[in-house]
Order: C-alpha cells, then sequence, then structure tokens
C-alpha cells in the first residue's frame, strides 16, 4: 500500500515532533532512521508514535525507497 492510500484509509492527516537522521549516503544509496514520530489524525489527536528505518537507492527516475521497517506504538 502507498503512502497516499494508507492516509485515506486510515484518517493519518500529518507527523509531528519526529528526527530525521541521514546515516549513510554515498552516490547510488542512503539509509535514512526517523525517530519519535507522532502520526496524527485531522483533528490534532494522536494515532500512533513510530520510529522507522528507510533505504533509498538512486534511479534513472531519481530517488526511490526499496526497503523500510517501522515499528509503531498505539495511543
Amino acid at each position: 500500500m502507498i503512502r497516499g492510500e494508507w492516509k485515506e484509509k486510515t484518517g493519518w492527516a500529518t507527523s509531528n515532533e519526529f528526527e530525521i537522521d541521514v546515516v549513510a549516503v554515498t552516490e547510488k544509496k542512503a539509509h535514512v532512521l526517523m525517530r519519535n514520530c507522532r502520526r496524527l489524525w485531522d483533528d490534532g489527536s494522536l494515532i500512533e508514535e513510530a520510529s522507522a528505518f528507510y533505504a533509498f537507492k538512486i534511479t534513472d527516475g531519481g530517488w526511490k525507497m526499496y526497503a523500510f521497517s517501522d515499528i509503531t506504538f498505539p495511543a
């Protein structure tokens, strides 16, 4: 499921208070950590908190995510 579909299905409106750390990057790949993300409903109430790892690679169309892993903590 792509992000837009997940947002529509769940009602997730936005995220806040997250930390992003690019832990490694080359001309072809990048690894990114997201910590302490708060995912929120339209009214600003908390859905869940999450941390995640994302792996990106360069393609002819630009940077594309090819792997991720998240851990979520329900509100």
